[in-house]
């Protein structure tokens, strides 16, 4: 259901952020952990044939496929993108293919004469599918494109570190401006430049309604991404036991950075600790550099969301997005009862302090219950604004992997609230060295379980729960409800990462079942919807005034569920577009290990028949217009 294996972009110079660059698109390659071995010409069949399979073992199979599917929301779709579309989900719709997705790349990419048709193959399928430009400025078409359509966008410049920074061999004495990760950090800072102009022009000079938003991934933002794993370790070491515990990675406090900003080296880090003063310059730089990204952001008026990723990591990015919210998502305490106040241009209108920085939360963690808990109580008690993004998880079967692998180590080298530091980590930095290098023995999880839940019905269950809670907080700080014996809760921004259109149904009906939300009957055709629904008849929307858009957004990959996407829009009435989708960005070169994930760690969307239903959604719509025009001749 989710991908195992891990894939680094090497090169032998840094890629040009934003641009194509000839030597990293060269030296490009994609490691695999123990990848099938491939001949690259063998590779190259299997590839094509997959698709053209598909079409020549009858031309039916468009037909069959989709004969019953009607969606007018494809209508205004192009034919070479439908086609697109096609070969790709038919490609995604053969397991031992996306299984081999990686060793297929790296031996066609290694393989003189073969290596440029198949940069060309992939930039006119998956990059052309699944990534928005080259750069943050070439995403603008799109974005303009998806506004007309009522659709928002989360920017995300997908570029993932070297294999070198990622074991840990990165270069510290480099000069600081001219490694990669810096060069990350001014590109976010670009994008977001990009995105606040783009919302500038079109009449969003007011702070709300600005629906284009930008995603932060850390791991790519300092040059030794193990450093966050024994950040990590050192968390799971020093941080006071909560009251209500919180099952790995647990919850972060206000003091989780103090070891970084301590005035001088001599102070930090604690002889038990498995950070290394080196790790501190390291961490505390990328501290500094977050914060320039938020400062710029809140110039601006631009979201970020930090974006989840494995769970040793998660402690450390934990971290580091409650430190950024406690300072960006500060909320004025009013007279009034209630955290909506109006808006300073209009007599009529509301709005909300909406949260200038999100952070991910993944269902698929055994912890996140006692997490978003928490997470509530201490936004409440800090005065801040807690931002909520929730998804599933895309990392489960390799959080299980390393987990089951790890646990064939001393469990005296696990962290517990009963044993010392000293006997914890009788050899620290060997412990952190060895779990961030070698990708079966990354997890740091004290548990005897994996962190993850067994099944998806688990893991769907704890979104729908955790999706329940925060749809009742969004309410309630709209209204600016008390419950017994607290305060007025401060808002709760939330963006429901999900492809699962049950999921959205039920946060739709969930806002108009605590009032914040309504339904009406509107006649078809009406603003932005496709003129092919113009039929005159009604049907029932549900209208989300400006308090609730503010607060509230769904969020989709860009090219994948564009039917969900479509159904939220069309299901909803909102001045503020309430559906984004996640848009990557980056060099073909740069981002070919998004594309390799978007094959293989998306399974749980494209599984139980995904990819097959979208590739029968391009094939209706094909098969439409094969028929009209030959009806026409």
């Amino acid at each position: 259901m989710f991908s195992a294996s891990r894939r680094i972009l090497t090169a032998n110079t840094a890629p040009r952020l934003g641009s194509g660059s000839t030597n990293a698109r060269r030296n490009l390659s994609i490691t695999n952990a123990s990848p099938p071995r491939v001949r690259p010409r063998r590779a190259l069949a299997l590839t094509g044939a997959a698709f053209a399979g598909s079409i020549l073992l009858g031309g039916a199979t468009i037909f069959a496929d989709s004969a019953e599917l009607d969606q007018p929301e494809l209508r205004t779709a192009s034919l070479s993108s439908l086609v697109r579309a096609y070969a790709v989900y038919t490609m995604l719709s053969v397991p031992k293919l996306v299984d081999w997705s990686p060793a297929i790349l790296n031996a066609c990419l290694a393989t003189p004469g073969l290596d440029v048709p198949t940069r060309a193959f992939v930039r006119r399928t998956f990059f052309g599918h699944f990534v928005g430009g080259e750069s943050a400025l070439d995403t603008v078409p799109l974005l303009e494109q998806f506004r007309a359509k009522n659709k928002g966008v989360l920017l995300n410049y997908s570029v993932e570190v070297d294999a070198d920074a990622a074991i840990g061999h990165g270069n510290h004495s480099d000069a600081a401006e001219s490694r990669p990760h810096k060069q990350l950090i001014e590109e976010i800072i670009r994008s977001i430049d990009v995105a606040a102009d783009f919302e500038d022009q079109h009449g969003n000079g007011s702070r709300t309604g600005r629906r284009t938003w930008v995603a932060l991934k850390l791991t790519a933002l300092l040059p030794d991404v193990t450093a966050l794993t024994r950040l990590s370790l050192h968390l799971l070491l020093t941080r006071p036991a909560p009251q209500t515990p919180v099952l790995f990675p647990g919850s972060p406090t206000s003091t989780d950075l103090d070891v970084l900003l301590a005035d001088t080296l001599a102070h930090a880090p604690p002889g038990n600790s498995p950070l290394t003063q080196e790790d501190v310059q390291v961490l505390r730089a990328l501290h500094d550099d977050l914060v320039r990204v938020c400062v710029r952001a809140q110039e601006r008026n631009v979201r970020v969301v930090v974006d989840a990723e494995y769970s040793w990591y998660q402690p450390a990015i934990d971290a580091y997005a409650h430190a950024l919210m406690e300072r960006f998502n500060k909320v004025p305490r009013a007279s009034s009862s209630s955290w909506v106040s109006k808006d300073s241009g209009s007599s009529t209108s509301t709005s909300v302090q909406q949260p200038l920085v999100y952070n991910t939360y993944q269902a698929y963690l055994r912890r996140t219950p006692e997490f978003l808990r928490d997470s509530l109580a201490r936004a409440d008690a800090g005065g801040y604004a807690l931002g909520v993004k929730l998804v599933r998880g895309a990392y489960h079967s390799y959080e299980v992997a390393a987990h089951n692998a790890a646990r064939v180590l001393p469990p005296s080298v696990f962290p517990s609230s009963s044993s010392s530091s000293a006997s914890v980590f009788p050899d620290s930095k060997s412990k952190s060295d060895s779990a961030a290098s070698h990708p079966h023995s990354s997890s740091i999880s004290p548990d005897p379980e994996p962190p993850v839940w067994p099944t998806k019905p688990d893991t769907d269950a704890c979104f729908d729960a955790c999706a329940a809670v925060l749809v009742s907080r969004v309410a309630r700080s709209i209204k600016g409800k008390q419950e017994r014996g607290s305060a007025t809760p401060v808002p709760v921004g939330v963006l429901f990462g999900t492809h699962n259109w049950a999921s959205c149904d039920r946060v739709l009906e969930g806002l108009v079942g605590e009032g914040v939300a309504r339904k009406e009957m509107v006649e078809e055709g009406g603003e932005h919807e496709s003129s092919e629904r113009g039929n005159g008849k009604e049907r029932e929307v549900i209208v989300l005034p400006e308090t609730v858009t503010e607060l509230v957004a769904f969020g989709q990959l860009l090219g994948m569920s564009d039917a969900l996407t479509d159904h939220i829009i069309h299901r909803t009435r909102s001045a503020a577009p309430c559906a984004l989708k996640y848009v990557p960005y980056g060099a073909l070169a740069d981002v070919m290990p998004y594309l390799g994930r978007r094959a293989q760690e998306n399974r749980s969307v494209l599984g139980d028949g995904g990819a097959r239903l979208e590739r029968k959604r391009a094939g209706a719509e094909i098969r439409r217009r094969v028929v009209g025009a030959l009806m026409g001749l």
